[in-house]
């Protein structure tokens, strides 16, 4: 589920910056300015996956988890969201080619052997590179590969040395990052003390979204879609966005479609939105499932 909304935000964020002027989005990637720009809502993203096999190697999940963390990868760091991922076994079953081939910058540890090393490093990085040659007695000793872009990257690999941090010396890192978020006024979610698991009664959402079309309307602009929605339903959708509502039918198959309509004070205008059939389509596909936030 986490996977299918970052998937879903790194689409609004090039959307958003699609509508930039060059001045401001020169590449077409997110800038340190763009940012820091509240308005934009669009702030760096980290995920971090520890012992990633456990998940890529799920029975009913797994190739839907390799195939989200591969677009992640392709595509999602020049929108402002990161992707690290670390394993103790680092084969090419748990770590398939299409997933380590999109990942630029790797770190190896001590490894048992060179195809280990490989692995990780990257189809040629032995002999020159060889992770296994490192010593018992380093301690958070690597081989740092893609790290630099500046005069070292031509070097290939570095060797580096990490710092152990023990619970204590990461109690103040973590204090220190969080006085300094507060007065930046960017601490959010339960750091902040907002409650993001709110229980609400289970709802149909596809048999929702369709009851709030009224008679003779087969097309309905999103914003008005997830008003109405919470109106009806305060204790499901309040507070939903077109963009929430646009995230949960996509994952019904559902895509927004541009659709004319008018305002409340009578103004034609092209807004996103979707189509009645298209709600009753997913519905006769069995595409079904309860919602809550």
């Amino acid at each position: 589920q986490v996977l299918r909304e970052l998937v879903a935000e790194m689409n609004r964020r090039y959307e958003v910056m699609r509508t930039l002027p060059h001045d401001r989005c020169p590449e077409g990637k997110l800038t340190p300015v763009l940012a820091r720009d509240k308005r934009l809502g669009m702030p760096l993203v980290l995920l971090c996956i520890d012992e990633v096999q456990r998940y890529l190697e799920d029975a009913e999940f797994g190739s839907t988890i390799l195939a989200l963390l591969v677009e992640l990868a392709k595509v999602a760091p020049a929108a402002g969201i990161m992707v690290v991922l670390a394993t103790q076994r680092p084969d090419s079953k748990t770590l398939p080619e299409g997933l380590r081939g999109q990942i630029g910058t790797r770190f190896a540890l001590r490894v048992m052997n060179w195809q280990a090393s490989d692995c990780i490093l990257g189809a040629g990085a032995y002999p020159e590179l060889d992770a296994s040659k490192l010593l018992n007695s380093h301690k958070g000793v690597g081989i740092l590969l893609g790290a630099d872009d500046g005069e070292l990257a031509e070097a290939g690999g570095q060797t580096v040395r990490t710092h152990l941090l023990d619970l204590e010396a990461l109690q103040k890192i973590v204090e220190r990052g969080r006085e300094l978020r507060v007065k930046a006024g960017t601490l959010t979610g339960v750091a902040a003390g907002e409650d993001l698991m709110k229980e609400v009664p289970t709802r149909a959402f596809l048999d929702d979204v369709a009851a709030v079309f009224g008679p003779g309307e087969s097309k309905l602009w999103s914003e008005v879609i997830a008003s109405r929605l919470a109106e009806r339903w305060p204790a499901t959708y309040d507070g939903w966005s077109a963009t929430d509502l646009g995230t949960r039918l996509g994952r019904h198959g559902i895509r927004t479609i541009q659709v004319w309509g008018q305002t409340p004070e009578g103004v034609g205008a092209n807004r996103k939105g979707i189509a009645l059939e298209a709600v009753i389509e997913a519905l006769a596909g069995g595409g079904e499932s309860p919602v809550g936030r």
